[in-house]
């Protein structure tokens, strides 16, 4: 094959021809040569001549990228018709004959061209596959172990060398909505972590202490205010709270003002705060 075409782009042994189509939206695309890839699976190219062939508007013609000789090349981001661009599109040129490269050639490609980083990349992706594969298995398994009330979520696993689980995430989230993380490197730990007895959530009972020291706060606030004779408020605890706070402060200035029996709602002295001081 000496020319393949990309619908209103098209390569021969001599250029690869990125056509512009739409009024300069689509193309013209970029042809590089591929000369290897990296141990993290990324690509190593380079870049290709190229003869600008477009209008002055650059809404139409093509750029003509040239091929520097025997080789694997990818193209993309090229105008395959008046309203689309193409998918990325590798090639291979040997002498005068073009090969269209699927995946499977693509890679004995680049495991030819950088066989040491090749096979590092291989590797990592087969990792990530073996984790996208495990998850869901590990999630079936862990679900079993959850006490009454809770809900166990897998949010990670990592394989090791030879793909074996080498450690997972579970977020444990509790009846009462707060969750936590549990990081472990086998299944066993992760069991004997939840066979322990169960301890308080640490967030309800900072909740529930920071409650009782309001409460208290307002208790002795009202008993201070009983003392001075002082009606008592209406509205939210946290609302008399506060209110109970400004009014003490302004009857430590204004002691015998007939305010001080007569606002009797939160609400008040808390509207009001900044001209009672």
């Amino acid at each position: 094959m000496d020319k393949i075409s990309l619908g209103k782009s098209s390569v021969d042994t001599t250029y690869f021809y990125g056509g512009v189509t739409g009024g300069g939206a689509y193309g013209p695309g970029i042809c590089e040569k591929v000369v290897g890839i990296s141990a993290s699976g990324k690509l190593t190219v380079k870049r290709l001549p190229f003869h600008d062939n477009r209008s002055g508007s650059k809404r139409s013609g093509s750029l003509d990228y040239e091929l520097t000789g025997d080789g694997v090349y990818r193209a993309y981001a090229y105008a395959d018709s008046n309203r689309s661009e193409g998918p990325e599109f590798f090639f291979e040129l040997e002498g005068y004959a073009l090969k269209e490269l699927n995946r499977q050639e693509l890679d004995e490609r680049l495991r030819a061209l950088s066989p040491d980083s090749f096979a590092i990349a291989e590797h990592a992706q087969r990792k990530v596959a073996r984790r996208r594969e495990l998850l869901p298995v590990v999630q079936a398994e862990v679900h079993d172990f959850a006490a009454a009330g809770e809900r166990l979520e897998v949010t990670k696993v990592d394989v090791d060398d030879q793909l074996q689980l080498s450690r997972l995430t579970v977020t444990r989230y509790q009846s009462c909505g707060h969750f936590d993380e549990i990081s472990v490197n086998t299944m066993n730990q992760l069991i004997t972590h939840l066979s322990a007895p169960s301890l308080p959530c640490t967030y309800c009972e900072a909740h529930a202490e920071k409650m009782r020291a309001a409460d208290e706060t307002i208790k002795r606030l009202q008993d201070t205010a009983s003392a001075k004779n002082l009606p008592t408020l209406s509205g939210s605890p946290r609302q008399i709270k506060w209110a109970l706070e400004i009014r003490d402060n302004f009857w430590q200035k204004n002691p015998g003002n007939p305010l001080l029996k007569r606002a009797t709602t939160a609400k008040y002295w808390i509207e009001n705060r900044e001209s009672l001081k």
